[in-house]
């Protein structure tokens, strides 16, 4: 095991950002190293979370109600101790970085987008060193200096995070890396080809569900333009600035510029009188459609790339048929759904069948649990908070380990179409299952997709 994830063990990271794919982001890198993740949208979410007694905050600054920095101004108030890493999407100028870093001692300043590789490490670091109360003082001392001397609009930010040490120096010399222990470089890798992967399988669902985020963003635009709507201008702004942060951590510079550009000329029009003929509107439309047409020939260029497994899968099924009789272990099976009485009814049924059962109800534990548990199906329910059945079944097909995996749908009958169906089928659903439940439905579906006979009794040695 490597330093980095001696250190993570048991320790809690709170994440605040109401940009749910950047937090989750955080989330799946941060957890590849084996912090455990809190994540909270808002900042009456991350008040309850602090119940948790996380050992490190991780806070947006630009968030609807309350931003970032009063927020950090009210934990160091109320005498939290823990580190805290400042986030923006956007610049901050310098009274408000001076008042962060030595008045509430926020421990590290970061811009979006990230670069996951280097913030982990920077993370670990900040759990090494723990809260070293010289920084903000050393970092005061400085900043008076240049202040008195040339002025502190002399500086770029930039320059001042690298006089910090906050910030690599580009023309600095990086020192030959220490050799480590063949078993630590070992668990390395294994993190870094995790996190690589985490990465991956976001960035596919993200490209998969921004286009819905690009229609609204349209549509708010040109409330704005016919209505003079403010409100519908900020909002499109702002959906501006996600994608300008999470685009380009997740990868997607060109993206990430877009969404920078569109940003400006949102804020840039804001300032004018939103009723004049000769606004820009059709110019910010054209931005929008081109980050359209960028996601949608990034999508076929991933399709087209992708290196297909070949399974044989007429021989597979007669494999699993043919040593049915010969299992030493149950079939694992593993479930994800919110509504906790549909768990346990599944939870009764497949155990009666002697089926090793495990259920979460938060989706976003399910990729850890898939690596951990190993299942032979998942179960996910199509309607839960935050993501769906089908996003989380997209995203499990991003990895190539999991090609082959069966995962049946649970559909509300109430909500089955035509349409409904085909987008489970297109996210990658081998099957669904309708609730309320059918008892033998349910036990032929899942017998079938597991390869064992009608009746299990007999498949499973004593």
């Amino acid at each position: 095991m490597t330093d980095e994830q001696t250190a993570a063990n048991q320790m809690k990271i709170l994440i605040v950002d109401d940009d749910a794919f950047f937090r989750q982001l955080l989330n799946r890198i941060l957890s590849a190293v084996g912090y455990k993740v809190i994540e909270a949208r808002s900042v009456s979410d991350a008040i309850c979370a602090l119940e948790q007694a996380p050992d490190l905050a991780i806070i947006d600054y630009r968030m609807p109600g309350c931003d970032g920095a009063n927020f950090i101004k009210e934990l160091r108030e109320k005498n939290y101790k823990f580190p805290i890493v400042f986030c923006s999407g956007s610049g901050i100028d310098h009274k408000t970085f001076a008042e962060m870093r030595n008045v509430y001692q926020v421990d590290m300043i970061i811009q979006k987008p990230i670069h996951p590789e280097m913030f982990v490490q920077q993370i670990a670091e900040l759990f090494e060193q723990g809260k070293d109360k010289s920084k903000p003082e050393a970092a005061a001392e400085v900043l008076q200096e240049n202040e008195a001397v040339s002025g502190i609009n002399n500086r770029s930010l930039d320059e001042f995070l690298r006089q910090e040490h906050l910030l690599p120096d580009p023309n600095e010399e990086k020192p030959a890396e220490e050799s480590l222990p063949n078993n630590a470089t070992e668990e390395a890798d294994r993190a870094m080809k995790e996190t690589e992967e985490a990465i991956a399988e976001l960035a596919c669902i993200y490209l998969l569900e921004l286009p819905n985020e690009l229609e609204q963003m349209t549509a708010e635009i040109l409330v704005a333009a016919e209505k003079g709507d403010a409100s519908s201008l900020s909002k499109a702004s702002y959906r501006a600035h996600q994608i300008k942060g999470t685009a380009g951590s997740l990868g997607f510079d060109s993206l990430s510029q877009i969404g920078s550009v569109l940003e400006k000329e949102l804020i840039a029009v804001g300032k004018l009188d939103l009723t004049s003929d000769n606004l820009r509107w059709e110019e910010i439309l054209t931005l929008v459609e081109e980050a359209k047409e960028w996601i949608e020939n990034k999508l076929a260029e991933i399709n087209s790339a992708a290196i297909e497994v070949e399974i044989e899968t007429t021989d597979l099924e007669q494999s699993k048929k043919n040593h049915a009789t010969y299992r030493l272990l149950p079939p694992r099976v593993l479930i994800v759904a919110s509504d906790q009485e549909l768990i346990g009814t599944l939870t009764s049924s497949l155990e009666e069948e002697r089926m090793a059962v495990t259920s979460l109800t938060s989706s976003m534990e399910t990729f850890s649990v898939l690596d951990d548990f190993q299942p032979e199906l998942v179960l996910l329910q199509e309607t839960m908070p935050s993501v769906s059945g089908n996003d989380i079944c997209r995203m499990i097909r991003c990895n190539s380990r999991w090609k082959a995996l069966p995962i049946l749908i649970l559909m509300d009958t109430k909500g089955c179409t035509a349409e409904s169906r085909q987008k489970l089928f297109e996210a990658g659903a081998s099957d669904f299952i309708l609730t309320p439940l059918a008892h033998l439905e349910l036990l032929a579906k899942i017998k079938l997709h597991l390869g064992l006979p009608a009746s299990n009794q007999q498949a499973l040695a004593l």
